[in-house]
């Protein structure tokens, strides 16, 4: 297993993008109910920017590889709440029996290395159950806000 961030200018990681998107849409799909209509093109747009203009990145992804086929991946936005940018985890999955969580440290800091770079002050991620809202306090140090979520359809 080798886990690490997609790199532009590294050539053999453009042959794992066409899994990414899929992954990505897949994980929208099943988290929201749908997917984003920009998501494919933002990942996109955003992994082809980075060989011409790197500081304008705003989307990273790391992924977990076995025979080159991504078996998991964790979704990094650059975004951005009255002037000051943050990080957002919108997407961290891996496919069953696959060890992912024993790199999850490491590509935690590599997160937040890329996110000071970026100026970012402070990492979000939403937890979908109680038990992995416990793991990301315990393990990653987040903490809970007092907020909730809430969704209508329009």
């Amino acid at each position: 297993m080798e886990v690490f961030r997609l790199d532009a200018n590294q050539l053999d990681h453009w042959a794992l993008i066409p899994q990414v998107v899929v992954r990505a849409m897949k994980f929208a799909r099943e988290d929201l109910g749908y997917v984003p209509p920009l998501l494919k093109v933002r990942l996109l747009a955003h992994f082809v920017g980075g060989t011409v203009e790197p500081d304008k990145v705003e989307i990273a992804c790391w992924v977990g590889v076995a025979d080159w086929l991504v078996r998991a991946h964790t979704l990094v936005e650059l975004a951005d709440e009255h002037g000051l940018p943050y990080l957002v985890i919108s997407q961290h999955a891996s496919d069953p029996g696959y060890p992912y969580g024993r790199a999850a440290l490491r590509i935690l800091d590599e997160v937040i290395a890329w996110g000071r770079q970026k100026g970012a002050l402070r990492i979000r991620t939403q937890a979908r159950s109680r038990k992995l809202s416990r793991a990301y306090r315990v393990f990653y140090g987040f903490r809970e806000l007092e907020r909730v979520v809430m969704e209508r359809e329009l």
